[in-house]
């Protein structure tokens, strides 16, 4: 409500003040990397987008020649969903998001985060997906896929095969049935949590099959 949008925006005045204060010390400068991110995440909800994009690039700037790895990742795993996920997302968008997730891909492999990793492998599929390159997008949710059943994790295991099965709606492959029955034996398994945080995702399986020609209910 009014108050709540009059709340974040005296909480985006502080964030930028406290972006702006000196950082001379690897600590000051990390601390400022760190306000920017917050910054942007007010400044997504207030719908003020080149401001999210100006701070996100910046707490890059800083992370790199502070040599903080692990937030550099999620600084770009940051800027890659603001443009899949922008609403006015355009093409540039896409390829942009493509080369967020990249990046924050090649840092998560270099540090050991294999959850970072099931995850961009899936955020990339999706933006092959989106940009019509359907194998390119069957092959990166496999990776997640399995990836994520080598971690135990089921949620982004079960949201990686979400992927696989639109990838291969997209193309009509023969394989979609068999894939179809193995996804609704991994939603079977999953709690109402879980299940709940794949509603988007399985409807966007139901949309692609009908688009196919083949109907799929869970």
């Amino acid at each position: 409500d009014k108050s709540d949008k009059v709340g974040r925006r005296e909480a985006l005045a502080l964030l930028r003040e406290a972006a702006n204060l000196p950082a001379g010390t690897p600590e000051a400068r990390q601390e400022r990397a760190e306000a920017l991110n917050t910054l942007a995440e007010v400044a997504l909800q207030l719908g003020e987008e080149d401001q999210v994009v100006q701070a996100l690039e910046e707490s890059i700037s800083i992370k790199k020649s502070t040599g903080d790895k692990h937030g550099l990742a999620i600084s770009y795993g940051s800027l890659g969903r603001f443009h899949l996920f922008r609403r006015s997302r355009t093409s540039d968008d896409l390829q942009k998001a493509t080369s967020a997730f990249a990046e924050d891909l090649e840092i998560s492999r270099d540090i050991g985060d294999s959850s970072g990793q099931v995850s961009m492998l899936s955020f990339l599929g999706l933006c092959h997906l989106e940009s019509g390159d359907a194998a390119r997008a069957l092959e990166g949710f496999r990776q997640s896929r399995d990836a994520a059943a080598s971690l135990g994790q089921k949620r982004n295991e079960a949201f990686a095969m979400c992927g696989m099965a639109r990838a291969m709606a997209a193309t009509k492959a023969p394989e979609l049935n068999s894939e179809l029955g193995k996804l609704r034996e991994m939603i079977a398994t999953l709690g109402e949590h879980d299940r709940a945080a794949l509603k988007q995702a399985i409807e966007k399986v139901r949309e692609a099959c009908s688009v196919a020609g083949v109907r799929f209910e869970v």
